[in-house]
């Protein structure tokens, strides 16, 4: 007969794995709580004709979401928002690790961080909308000056900690940059790396939907405007709750995806 006893590495896993799917419904739990709690004070307040009730706003959400442009205009915002974001990190990495590494570059690159960050979205959308009229360029250059920031500081100053013993070894002994690269300085940096990508992630969603609600003919934000302008406003609620629901899956999909990286990490 096999030893059906389990090895206590197993009944750790298995533990973890137990108080992980607890903390998840607990989690959920909460939300929920509070989502009802949201909903009941919305209620109360929906006796003025300027608040539409949940049932209204409901009806209207069904509508939207049987029709066929709702979707492409998702799909829009969602490209853009998704360029702009990858236009950011990819810039970010490329500038902030060197930088991070030789103090010199931080000193050319910190005014025009600095401006970048100083400006609110509302200057940058309204110069594009000079430059550009309207149309998916606006959206997508107000996501990456928006969000670039930010990602540049988090992964410079993670860049700048990193050990100087290390960096100065593998310089003495003439290791490949490629290899520190990929080596030291990428899994020295990977927590910054998850922090600023989730905090640029949770930003891009509300930013693209801002400047498609000026600039842009099509999209989220672009049907906000149309609703505000016809006085629709159980379809603007409509919208509303929609673009607070995928925020909300963002951001569920952004913490889980960094719960089960620091899990697996912890793991291997």
């Amino acid at each position: 007969m096999e030893n059906s006893r389990r090895t206590p590495s197993e009944c750790a896993s298995c533990q973890a794995c137990s108080a992980r799917f607890s903390g998840g419904f607990s989690r959920l739990y909460r939300r929920a709580i509070c989502i009802f709690a949201i909903v009941v004070v919305w209620y109360c307040l929906s006796g003025s004709p300027l608040v539409p009730s949940p049932l209204r706003t409901a009806c209207a959400l069904a509508g939207l979401l049987a029709s066929r442009k709702t979707w492409l205009d998702l799909g829009v915002t969602l490209l853009r928002g998704l360029g702009g974001l990858l236009l950011a990190t990819a810039v970010a990495y490329a500038t902030a690790i060197p930088c991070g590494l030789k103090r010199s570059l931080q000193d050319y690159a910190s005014p025009l961080v600095a401006l970048l960050q100083g400006c609110p979205p509302i200057v940058w959308i309204s110069l594009l909308m000079v430059w550009l009229s309207l149309g998916s360029g606006v959206p997508v250059i107000v996501v990456f000056v928006s969000t670039f920031p930010a990602m540049f500081i988090n992964l410079q100053q993670a860049t700048a900690s990193l050990d100087g013993g290390l960096l100065e070894m593998a310089h003495f002994y003439r290791v490949p940059r490629h290899r520190v690269l990929r080596q030291l300085v990428l899994p020295g940096i990977q927590d910054a790396s998850r922090a600023s990508i989730a905090f640029a992630a949770g930003i891009t969603w509300k930013v693209t939907a801002t400047a498609e609600y000026l600039s842009a003919e099509n999209g989220i934000g672009a049907r906000l405007h149309i609703a505000f302008q016809n006085l629709e406003l159980p379809e603007l609620f409509a919208w509303t709750v929609l673009l607070a629901v995928i925020g909300l899956l963002i951001d569920t999909l952004i913490r889980t995806i960094n719960t089960t990286t620091t899990y697996n990490h912890a793991q291997g």
